[in-house]
């Protein structure tokens, strides 16, 4: 499966709400809705799912910080 990650602003969902709370800039994910190469087998997909899923701002910025680490020692 493919999938687009990109860094956009606000000025690009000019047909959506978006609270102000959200800020200025915005990690964009597009995912096909439907399967683009029949070829690709679950497991690929499912690595891609992850990956998407392990590289967002949480993971990277809350789950990575240094305050977080204590819970190793636990």
């Amino acid at each position: 499966m493919q999938a687009i990650r990109e860094i956009v602003s606000r000025d690009i969902f000019i047909n959506f709400e978006i609270p102000k709370e959200f800020g200025d800039r915005f990690e964009m994910i597009l995912l096909p809705a439907t399967r683009l190469d029949v070829k690709d087998d679950l497991a690929h997909e499912n690595k891609t799912m992850m990956q998407c899923q392990s590289e967002n701002g949480f993971s990277k910025n809350v789950l990575a910080a240094k305050s977080e680490d204590i819970w190793n020692d636990i």
